[in-house]
């Protein structure tokens, strides 16, 4: 397009009687001049509410630089934007205090650039990021570039018009995204721009509906979105967030009631997974892959979520607008805050997160059966703990955050050896209890596949003690056969480590804060000779091994409460005893750990009871009890799961 000149470019705009006379007018004489002043003076009113809020902020675009594949033009264009936007600094319009940064007389050299290489069909990114452009500079670029830009956007508007649906099994890790943006926000945002050359904004209402249905089906009524989408969750809002900062600065209706209500409520729980470093928890796992461009510079989740609030209206008080407003400041700032804590866990003089003026505010911690997501938090400050679980996938992903900094972070693996052969573990999982209190937040996870092996996972954040549980289970159906397990927790790239030199504890260290980790199915004394094993690798994986005839069940409990991190610890294994009979591996575990003078009991039911079991001075027909073990020896119970709730009785567990 660049052979032909910028007359005959101007010819070939498709334009629709509608449109303003201006600007048929200025094509009927080929005035390029004429038609930069009919088109800047269409979209004046839109451009000035843009820059209003976003004249010195980058690219909106540039929120989704890394989440599809870029073409080489397309990198030429980001690397151009991110160096102007780098090296922008305020200077002074004549004659009046309003600011402009370089980045705008720049633009025109980088339109050059890229108008100058068009072989190949135009991508999406590249696409969304130059209607951007032209919002924003329309008044400032040369006609030329302007035009020019013009026709490769009706280009591209033609090109999404029927993209083929991406096939999960034959799709790279980021069709999902692209599909969504070339089908939705692409179209949306293109119609409401090119809608001043056709004089109708109606055919940007096909990428509307695009973007109205992936929200709608992607999250739960009360915002939560499917596990599925918690790696592509920034990505996802991102997409969502700019189509909702078209639609305000053309003030073009987007979405019906129902689907605001959502949008609302899915901007408040991905609040919920927001970290000190601004960013959110659990999505930076996505692989890119291993041929792939070095990354541009990530943008903080904070920073789009800021967008997204304001768009999707959350009061200025809300605790997650409080939140979100927290996190989105500087991150050495923040890392300064994250290590002065309180006893309660709270940031010293740092953001609380109110639920403000008195209104009502959704839980910290949240849990959704269709979506597969459990979020259990302990607070709306930046610098409080977090556990994520996500069971959408054959090995639930399991995050563990503290002070607002990840520690556990990816797919809890294992391995079984039954009677010396590997087990098929592929499986689905349901929620099969959920309690939450103020004291702690738990869920229990179970395998639906029961025919060899019955598996149970089992989460508890204690958010006042500080401390967290992990527990996994296997009961097999034959009682002899023999059980070998080894599974894995990732660890954060930045977590250091330490074995302690007498007992089997290991010792996490994140951003200036100390994690001890405590296996309970093991000997404490190190000496001891134990069936399993506790240890980082050279992976960064925490490894738990455990064997067991019938049944095995290992249990690992983090700790960073300021006061215990220097106090002895020892724990054992419980006897766990029915009708004067000690239970085997396959029917119960129980185990007993002391930080200090702070105890604490977990106790696991595998097989039904025919009457009450007793363990630590404890009678019960529980299937699962957690407490504390009181100066006085009696358990006073954290969680207590009923095998047989009563339906009425409103609770989960």
């Amino acid at each position: 397009m660049s052979e032909i000149s910028v007359s005959e470019v101007l010819q070939l705009l498709q334009i629709e009687p509608s449109a303003s006379a201006a600007i048929r007018g200025a094509i009927q004489s080929e005035d390029p001049k004429a038609f930069q002043a009919a088109f800047v003076k269409a979209i004046r009113t839109p451009q000035k509410r843009f820059l209003r809020r976003y004249r010195t902020k980058p690219l909106l675009a540039l929120w989704s630089v890394n989440d599809v594949e870029l073409s080489s033009r397309e990198r030429e264009l980001a690397a151009s934007i991110t160096a102007a936007a780098t090296d922008a600094r305020p200077e002074r319009t004549h004659g009046a205090n309003r600011r402009k940064t370089p980045a705008a007389s720049r633009m025109n050299e980088i339109l050059a650039a890229w108008l100058a290489d068009q072989a190949g069909p135009i991508g999406v990114w590249e696409s969304v990021a130059v209607a951007e452009i032209l919002l924003r500079h329309a008044d400032r670029l040369i006609p030329d570039a302007l035009i020019r830009s013009l026709a490769a956007l009706q280009q591209a508007w033609n090109q999404f018009e029927h993209p083929e649906a991406p096939d999960p099994a034959l799709s790279g890790w980021d069709a999902s995204i692209r599909y969504l943006m070339e089908t939705g926000e692409a179209r949306w945002c293109h119609g409401l721009l090119l809608g001043v050359l056709t004089g109708s904004r109606d055919q940007a209402q096909h990428g509307n509906a695009v973007l109205q249905k992936s929200l709608m089906e992607c999250s739960e009524e009360d915002g939560t979105v499917t596990g599925s989408l918690i790696s592509q969750l920034l990505p996802w809002i991102s997409s969502l967030t700019r189509s909702a900062v078209w639609s305000r600065v053309f003030r073009q209706s987007q979405w019906d009631r129902d689907a605001q209500k959502r949008f609302k409520r899915v901007v408040e729980r991905a609040s919920l997974l927001l970290l000190a470093d601004g960013q959110l928890f659990g999505t930076a796992l996505e692989p890119l892959p291993e041929d792939s461009w070095e990354p541009f510079p990530v943008t903080r989740s904070a920073t789009v979520l800021r967008v997204a609030a304001r768009r999707a209206g959350l009061k200025t008080d809300a605790a997650e607008r409080q939140l979100i407003r927290a996190t989105d400041q500087d991150q050495v700032r923040l890392r300064r805050r994250s290590r002065v804590r309180t006893a309660s866990g709270r940031l010293s003089g740092g953001h609380r997160g109110g639920g403000g003026s008195g209104g009502k505010r959704i839980a910290p911690s949240v849990q959704s059966d269709p979506s597969h997501v459990a979020i259990l938090r302990s607070g709306f400050g930046s610098a409080d703990d977090v556990l994520l679980a996500e069971w959408d996938s054959t090995e639930p992903f399991v995050g563990l955050a503290v002070g607002g900094w990840p520690v556990v972070e990816g797919v809890w693996d294992a391995e079984l050896q039954l009677n010396g052969r590997a087990a098929d573990l592929t499986n689905t999982w349901e929620c099969t209890c959920w309690f939450h209190d103020e004291e702690v937040s738990f869920v229990e996870l179970e395998a639906e596949q029961k025919e060899v092996v019955s598996r149970t996972r089992q989460l508890m954040l204690a958010p006042q003690d500080q401390f967290a549980v992990l527990v996994e289970s296997f009961s097999a159906v034959d009682a002899n056969a023999e059980l070998q397990l080894r599974s894995t927790l990732e660890l954060n790239a930045a977590v250091e480590q330490d074995a302690h030199c007498l007992t089997r504890e290991v010792q996490l260290f994140r951003s200036g804060q100390t994690i001890r980790s405590f296996p309970l199915w093991l000997e404490d004394d190190r000496i001891q000779h134990a069936l399993g094993g506790f240890r980082v690798n050279t992976d960064q994986q925490l490894i738990l091994e455990a064997a067991g005839r019938g049944g095995v069940t290992t249990a690992v409990v983090f700790d960073w409460h300021p006061k215990r991190t220097l106090l002895p610890a020892d724990w054992n294994r419980l006897t766990v005893a029915e009708a004067r009979q000690n239970m085997s591996p396959r029917e119960a575990a129980a185990f007993r750990l002391r930080v200090g003078s702070h105890q604490l009991m977990l106790y696991r039911s595998l097989r039904p009871p025919t009457v009450s079991r007793s363990v630590m001075g404890l009678h019960t027909n529980d299937e699962t009890i957690y407490g504390r073990v009181l100066k006085t020896g009696i358990v006073s119970s954290l969680v207590s799961v009923d095998p047989n709730p009563n339906p009425e009785s409103g609770s989960d567990g």
